[in-house]
Order: C-alpha cells, then sequence, then structure tokens
C-alpha cells in the first residue's frame, strides 16, 4: 500500500473517531441538561 494511501485511512480513522465522540459528548450533555431540568419540576 502506498504512504498516501495509509495517509488517508488514517485521515478517515481519526474523522470517524473524532466524529463519533462528539455526538456521544453531544448526547451525554443533552442528557444532563434533560436531567436537570425533570429534577426542577420543569
Amino acid at each position: 500500500m502506498q504512504s498516501s494511501q495509509k495517509l488517508s485511512l488514517a485521515g478517515n480513522c481519526l474523522l470517524f473517531a473524532g466524529g463519533y465522540y462528539i455526538l456521544s459528548f453531544l448526547n451525554k450533555h443533552e442528557f444532563e441538561v434533560v436531567r436537570k431540568g425533570s429534577m426542577r419540576g420543569n
């Protein structure tokens, strides 16, 4: 495999991991906000 292909593959993996991390972070944040809201009795 050529080095440029390896680099591209690594970039795609990083992009996917970063996107997944951001999505999970947002989901956790949203869940905490909802939980705090329900605890307040909204």
